[in-house]
């Protein structure tokens, strides 16, 4: 077997269980691997505000590939390793399409999270409502998120619509399809889009450069279709147990499912 030496992980759907915790056994494996000079890290789709909550449980790793790609952070250092943001005529291009429908804007910069408050407070509408929560408390509200980046343009990595149906989030999908960005679909009715050439896979890509990291000797373990490129790019692809049948069939291994400690598994088995 490959000795791998960095194994990211997905955190909504697959190390975070149906409870939005991390297990105590899977704890347990982070902290066994990096006693063995393993390095694990985070490959996920969320902001760094949004992962403030589990600073304590993840003391353990040091790096986060957040935004699906956009930005890499080392929380040892607090700092913000690397960032790609949009140029800005496509961000007016992506906030005026959206607001032509019924859609959440959510927008991160320089790894914080932006929403308007009558949005968050309306989440269960938009099919979000079981992160209801994590965004009162993490989510910078505002009163109008187009106004505040017209009076206040910012550098952005990541944008978030949250549509109210599958049928819009198409129709957000086919009115941007020509922009050069990337576009994946991600929960019930989400729209997750960043700069063009930029995913999990180019995050990894880069922390792997960073560390002077072999990407035959790297894992990744995820669920959901923001992984697949990062699947694309690691030496070996682990699927969760509750990831989707497209998924799953393009990954090397499974195993259990987000409930059932399927990081620790792939943790204990591929890492150590």
């Amino acid at each position: 077997m490959k000795q791998y030496q960095i194994i990211g992980l997905d955190m909504d759907g697959t190390l975070l269980n149906s409870n939005h915790q991390v297990s105590k056994k899977t704890q347990q494996a982070i902290q066994k691997a990096r006693q063995n000079g393993k390095i694990v890290a985070l490959s996920t789709g969320r902001g760094i505000s949004e992962l403030i909550e589990y600073e304590s449980v993840l003391q353990d790793i040091q790096y986060y590939i957040c935004e699906s790609g956009g930005l890499v952070y080392d929380s040892s250092l607090k700092k913000i390793l690397y960032q790609q943001c949009f140029d800005r005529r496509l961000i007016q291009e992506i906030l005026c399409a959206a607001s032509k429908y019924d859609a959440m804007l959510y927008i991160m910069s320089n790894g914080m999270c932006y929403a308007e408050q009558s949005a968050i407070e309306n989440l269960e509408y938009y099919h979000m409502g079981q992160y209801k929560k994590m965004m009162q408390e993490t989510v910078y509200q505002v009163d109008n998120i187009i106004e505040l980046y017209q009076k206040q343009p910012m550098e952005i990595e990541k944008i978030n619509i949250f549509a109210a149906s599958v049928d819009i989030r198409e129709h957000v999908y086919q009115e941007l399809k020509h922009l050069e960005i990337e576009m994946v679909y991600a929960e019930k009715t989400s729209l997750e889009i960043s700069p063009k050439g930029v995913h999990k896979g180019s995050g990894l890509i880069w922390l792997c450069q960073h560390l002077q990291i072999p990407l035959e000797k790297t894992i990744i373990v995820g669920d959901g279709e923001n992984d697949r490129a990062a699947f694309q790019v690691a030496g070996l692809s682990i699927a969760v147990g509750n990831a989707s049948n497209a998924i799953k069939e393009i990954c090397d291994v499974i195993v259990g499912d987000h409930d059932h400690d399927g990081c620790a598994e792939a943790i204990e088995q591929y890492l150590i």
